[in-house]
């Protein structure tokens, strides 16, 4: 085990393939005219580590109970594991893979899992040993380990379905605000449309008024007495606001076209 903690400290591995890649990589861009830089893709295989590390916490478990020197050693390498590996994703490799939390959701069960076959492990064993009450052992031990999966069990479904319970309400409270986001723009659209077409109306009516007024009134050459034009333009303004007005208070001039 510290053997192969040295070995990954060595990276005896990325340098291998990371020269083998560079290699290939010259090999192809030496007959082209805009050679591209190389750039190193190794990244920190998550996975293997994981599962190396589970296997070696299991074996620590199992043979705890026999060599108790063993969980000794272990400590001692998942000591010298941690630091080695945070160096390697700090310095070595690059961050293209992140756990994004789903390492941690498939670590906890598996620990659970070596736990309960090392409790197994123990029970056999220790009923084993015992000759006249080895069978009362063994019946006692099996109970607690099955009363422990079930419990595991039970909080494991428990678990779920409150997740279950909160996702389907963040879904119904995401429903509703988009509901009401809907309704509300859905008024400001209607508001809109309203005001846009009481300002068509009555700008349709102004220009109707001095279409009018500009319309039905007769050109006064310049030997004609200003005043009358004056007054004829007086008149004109006043029938326009004397005609009458729609619901929304908004003078028509189409009443009076006829």
């Amino acid at each position: 085990m510290f053997l192969s903690v040295g070995f990954w400290l060595l990276d005896i591995p990325h340098i291998i393939v990371r020269a083998i890649c560079k290699c290939c990589h010259n090999a192809k861009q030496a007959r082209k005219e805009n050679k591209k830089p190389f750039v190193d893709t190794y990244a920190f295989d998550l996975g293997y580590h994981m599962s190396y590390g589970l296997t070696t916490f299991a074996i620590a478990m199992v043979f705890s109970t026999l060599v108790p020197y063993v969980p000794v050693f272990a400590m001692f390498f998942f000591l010298f594991k941690y630091y080695v590996d945070k160096y390697n994703l700090s310095f070595v490799y690059n961050t293209e893979f992140h756990g994004v939390g789903i390492i941690k959701r498939r670590v906890v069960p598996l620990s659970i899992f070596n736990i309960i076959v090392y409790q197994l492990i123990n029970v056999g064993f220790f009923a084993s040993k015992a000759q006249d009450k080895g069978r009362n052992f063994l019946y006692t031990g099996l109970t607690f380990v099955v009363l422990e999966i079930l419990i595991l069990l039970i909080y494991h479904f428990w678990s779920k379905g409150k997740r279950y319970s909160s996702h389907k309400k963040m879904r119904q409270d995401q429903e509703n605000r988009r509901k009401e986001t809907t309704a509300s723009l859905n008024q400001k659209t209607m508001s809109l449309t309203a005001s846009m077409l009481e300002g068509t109306i009555a700008q349709r009516g102004l220009e109707m008024g001095m279409g009018q007024l500009i319309g039905e009134t007769e050109f006064i050459g310049a030997d004609d007495d200003y005043s009358k034009l004056l007054a004829k333009r007086e008149v004109k303004v006043k029938n326009i606001g004397q005609m009458p007005k729609d619901v929304n208070g908004v003078t028509s001039p189409f009443e009076n076209v006829s």
